[in-house]
């Protein structure tokens, strides 16, 4: 009973929940205070809490598990299967919350800055299940604050406390600047501004396989901050000084497609990239589901990835995939 417990409390999915929740109750709380009622502040946050859930399975799917849109578009939006982008999470919220806006005839940033503390506020407790997983952690790294990174087995950057970190601030700044009524239609576009800041950074002491690479040099969710911050700054700049706004704006949207033309990768830049971690891939399996995962299989081996198949013509005994697992013992390997 007490490890059943136990078990709970560390579960990603239990401190998904807890940050979804305290997000929720914050932003409902805003909500009230710029005017809404309280069941239309349940349900525009229910209908920004689903957009939310699909917007990060899709960009999570669309980025490294590309393959799924073509074979399987609906399982592309099962979010409830996990593997889970945060980043699209908050443009998900905001996007969703444009024609619930549209519809109760309400000012669009101005309650949309509701919500920006409590994303952060929720991010912050959503790390924690990170931690408990092991997922998203930092490069290796001999740093005395290092932490014991379980997928790699070694220590490495703690960069889920890092993100912990972040977007404290972040939440502090906001939800500081949400008692004065003039300051929320600038939130939500801070918001971002401030993720993609501590994004960027975190994300230059990141493990894990190699994303797309989309500019050289830098991990893809760096470029995906390099975007959020100049589209954020872009908002920031309308909001504040509309007649600067909209000379300022231009430019820095086209000095930002200049940097994806000037910079952009060799066509194989991913796969060099691929290959030179030496990233192996292990499929435990029966012989009945060898072809629906080829499509998963050529993607990867695409990517550069060694991917080797061990499958069985029936249900294999715990035994049997122990034995299969040891055969690799010590090799740097992703077992599916």
């Amino acid at each position: 009973m007490e490890q059943s417990f136990v078990g709970v409390l560390t579960h990603y999915w239990f401190w998904g929940a807890v940050g979804a929740l305290v997000g929720s109750a914050l932003s409902c709380r805003n909500l009230i205070r710029n005017g809404f009622s309280f069941p239309a502040a349940i349900l525009t946050i229910t209908a920004c809490l689903y957009g939310a859930l699909i917007g990060t399975r899709l960009m999570y799917v669309a980025v490294h598990e590309p393959h799924i849109l073509r074979a399987n578009p609906l399982l592309a939006i099962a979010f409830w299967q996990g593997n889970l982008s945060w980043m699209a999470g908050p443009l998900s919220v905001f996007v969703a919350l444009a024609p619930i806006m549209w519809a109760l005839r309400r000012p669009y940033w101005f309650n949309a800055g509701a919500f920006a503390p409590g994303i952060a506020l929720g991010h912050v407790l959503m790390r924690v299940g990170c931690i408990f997983q092991g997922c998203c952690h930092g490069a290796p790294t001999a740093v005395p604050w290092a932490m014991h990174a379980s997928r790699l087995g070694v220590p490495a950057h703690p960069t889920q406390l890092y993100d912990m970190i972040g977007e404290t601030v972040n939440f502090a700044i906001l939800h500081t600047l949400f008692r004065k009524p003039a300051n929320r239609k600038y939130l939500a576009p801070a918001y971002g501004f401030i993720l993609a800041i501590h994004r960027f950074v975190t994300e230059a002491v990141r493990g894990g396989p190699p994303d797309p690479v989309l500019i050289e040099g830098l991990r893809f969710y760096q470029t995906a901050a390099v975007v959020l911050f100049a589209v954020c700054g872009a908002i920031l700049l309308l909001l504040w000084r509309p007649r600067i706004g909209r000379v300022a704006a231009p430019v820095i949207a086209a000095l930002t497609a200049a940097m994806f033309i000037v910079f952009r990768p060799a066509p194989e830049a991913y796969s060099v990239e691929a290959r030179h971690d030496a990233q192996r891939y292990v499929v435990l399996t029966r012989e009945m589901f060898r072809e629906p995962l080829a499509p998963w299989i050529a993607h990867r081996e695409a990517q550069g990835f060694d991917v080797q198949v061990r499958a069985w013509p029936s249900s294999p005994t715990p035994e049997a995939v122990l034995d299969a697992m040891r055969d690799y013992a010590g090799l740097p390997i992703s077992y599916v």
